[in-house]
Formats: C-alpha cells, sequence, structure tokens
C-alpha cells in the first residue's frame, strides 16, 4: 500500500524489441526481467539481470543493477544506450551519452529521482557458454556455519568473473534449526564448475541440486527455487541493507548466532532471509567510477535482510534487532557509515548512505536543474 504518494501505471508500456544484428534491445518501462528471457535466449544473446524475474529491468537498471553476469558485461546500467525520460516539467526527452549526458549519467546509480522512464535500449551480449550455466544449490545445517562462511569469504580474494555466489540464513521447519541456503551460477562447463564449487561441497551438504541450466530459466530454476517465493504479492516486506568492502568470517558468525535467537524468540518470522550476494567485479570495476550516479563499484558482498511481516509488533521487533546487526556487519567490513545499494535500501539510511558524499555534490545540482521541486522524492530522494 502506497501512502503519501502517486502510483503512475506504466502496465501499456510492455514492448520488448531486440535487434540482434546491432545487438541493441529496446523495452518499455514496464518490462520486467521475465518478459525478456526468452526472447533473448531465442537470439542467442543475454544480458545482466538480478535474481528475481518479477523486478522490472529499468527498475533495476536505476539503481545500478547487480547480479551474476556483472563480472563479464558489468552492472546493469552499464548496458544502457538511451532512456526516454518524462520530467518533472512534463517533457519527454531522450537521454544518452550524447544527449542531456548529465541526465543520462544521473540516471544510471539515482534514476528515481529524475522522472519517469518510458523506454529504454540496453547493449547486449551474445550468449556465454551456448546459453548454458552450471546451477548449484547447496543447504547446511546451522553446524558447518563457519566453514560455510570461510569458503565463501575465500572468494571475495580470488573470485573468477564466471562464478557468482549467493547465500541466504533462513529457518527450517523441518530441521527446526537456522539453515544456510547457498547457490552459485557458473557460465562455463560443468567440470570447471565443479571444481570452483568444490570448497562448498567438502562443507557438507545435507542437499545439493547441480544441473547445467539453460540461461532463459536459470532465475526461476537455481536457488531452491526462491524466484517464486520472491514475486509472491501482497506481503508486507521490511529489507535492511548494507554493503560489505570485505567479508568478516567472526563477524558473520556473531551474526548468524543473533539471528538463530531471534527466530526462537519471534517464531512468526521464520520466514525472514539474511541474503548475502557474492558477485564477480571484473567489467564493473573496468568502467570508470564517475563514468555514472552508481557509486559502489567497488563493493565486496552486497547483503540484505528480509522480514516478511505479519503486523505492527513485528516491525517494532524487526527495528530493534537490526540496530545492532548492521552496525556488527559495518563495523567489521570496511562500512562504518553502513552504505547500502540503493534498491536494497529500508529508506531511512538517508542520501549520503545512498549515494555517498562523493555523488552527491553532482546529484543534488542536477535534481535542482531537472526536479526543482522533487516531485520524484518519494523513492530514496536527493536532498537539495
Amino acid at each position: 500500500m502506497l501512502h503519501n504518494g502517486i502510483d503512475i501505471d506504466l502496465g501499456n508500456f510492455d514492448t520488448v524489441n531486440i535487434d540482434a544484428d546491432r545487438n541493441v534491445m529496446t523495452i518499455g518501462g514496464s518490462v520486467i526481467f521475465n518478459n525478456i528471457f526468452d526472447p533473448l535466449y531465442n537470439a542467442g544473446k543475454e544480458i545482466q539481470t538480478g535474481y528475481c524475474s518479477c523486478v522490472g529491468v529499468v527498475g533495476a537498471t536505476v539503481g545500478g543493477g547487480i547480479g551474476p553476469l556483472q563480472g563479464l558485461h558489468g552492472l546493469i546500467a552499464d548496458a544502457l544506450i538511451s532512456v526516454r525520460i518524462v520530467t518533472a516539467s512534463g517533457q519527454a526527452l531522450t537521454a544518452s551519452k550524447t544527449e542531456n549526458s548529465d541526465l543520462f549519467w544521473a540516471v544510471r546509480g539515482a534514476g528515481a529521482n529524475f522522472g519517469i522512464i518510458i523506454s529504454a535500449s540496453y547493449r547486449i551480449f551474445d550468449s556465454t557458454n551456448g546459453g548454458h550455466a552450471l546451477a548449484a544449490d547447496f543447504l547446511f545445517p546451522a553446524s558447518e556455519n563457519i566453514s560455510v562462511f570461510q569458503a565463501m569469504e575465500s572468494y571475495t580474494r580470488n573470485q573468477p568473473d564466471t562464478f557468482s555466489i549467493s547465500s541466504a540464513v533462513t529457518w527450517s521447519s523441518d530441521l527446526n534449526q537456522s539453515i544456510i541456503q547457498l547457490s552459485t551460477v557458473y557460465f562455463g562447463n560443468k567440470d570447471n564448475g565443479m571444481v570452483l564449487n568444490d570448497p562448498f561441497l567438502k562443507s557438507n551438504p545435507i542437499v545439493k541440486n547441480i544441473s547445467m541450466l539453460p540461461w532463459n530459466i536459470l532465475t526461476k530454476e537455481n536457488r531452491f527455487g526462491a524466484d517464486a517465493r520472491g514475486c509472491i504479492k501482497g506481503n508486507a516486506h521490511s529489507v535492511y541493507s548494507v554493503n560489505l568492502y570485505r567479508m568478516d568470517v567472526p563477524a558473520y558468525r556473531r551474526v548468524f548466532s543473533s539471528f538463530s535467537s531471534f527466530f526462537l524468540n519471534y517464531p512468526e518470522l521464520r520466514s525472514s532471509l539474511f541474503v548475502t550476494e557474492i558477485h564477480p567485479r571484473g567489467a564493473t570495476l573496468r568502467v570508470a567510477d564517475d563514468s555514472t550516479a552508481y557509486p559502489f563499484r567497488n563493493t565486496t558482498a552486497y547483503t540484505f535482510f528480509d522480514f516478511i511481516l505479519p503486523g505492527a509488533r513485528s516491525s517494532l521487533a524487526v527495528d530493534h534487532f537490526m540496530s545492532g546487526i548492521l552496525k556488527t556487519l559495518g563495523d567489521a567490513s570496511g562500512n562504518p557509515h553502513l552504505q547500502t545499494y540503493v534498491n536494497y535500501a529500508h529508506g531511512n539510511e538517508g542520501p549520503r548512505a545512498w549515494y555517498t558524499d562523493e555523488k552527491l555534490g553532482r546529484l543534488r545540482t542536477l535534481k535542482k536543474q531537472w526536479d526543482p521541486q522533487a516531485l520524484f522524492s518519494f523513492t530514496n530522494g536527493i536532498d537539495t
């Protein structure tokens, strides 16, 4: 439910056009990732995506757009060629590197502040490994948490650009304990992928599901089918997040213990998740930091906590719990100011945490130019 804002339906802006010869995809502003998987795959192409098929492509892009392919192709925002955007004045215009270039800079990382994007064009890429990837899902009991975290941390220092890792700490009603669900994606052949998964295989998973999957169904089929659960409509979510500039295993152990105790104290919140995403950074770091408004190219891991709230009492418990958890992770990871990926933000962190001091000066200047009345400030707005 929306409060103190206006929800604008872009449902009719739903076209997907692929020019395989020019390696360009143009989509309407309401297109979600699920709408582009099959057309791109059938054309022998791919593009960076996130982990949920129901997320809007443009919405992910304007915050930066992280995901498993960013080691090969960079952020989703790095693939953006141009947008058609309706600004606060009501004018529809084009923004690109050669037209309204300052606005185009801002759209790639802080785009929710500058207008309504009705269409966007992206660079697309030939399918990696024939359009197939090795997807490996593991489930670990609580007793293996240190081993799993150590294996994850090892890849933050030596991660191939074709190998991505995500994990989720949650509660298992079958085991009556906290568990770690961990998933990897390797864009290459199975033999090489199995070598990369060896540290997790040696951590004694009690469930493992490993298979080669075509790219167009990868998001929906891996992570034990988490995509379907994440795309359920109507739930009230409370999300907190913090970026990590290094992964500290002792801090993770403390957070795991605290989260396990939280589940015992609040059984109604046992569907909650503590997610860590460790994406390769090769192509992301090859893009100059000052070329876009996105400020976190050097992030080692992205974390977020997702609580599905049954009521107001639960919201208060979550807020109290998270105040200490974020500080534990931030202090141990080189992020004492709790900078956070804007697409995962709770909303109370503030512009310095979402956009950084290094980018805010230029963003504030552009905000005054393109949206002087701050009409577009509902989602993580830039203060002027």
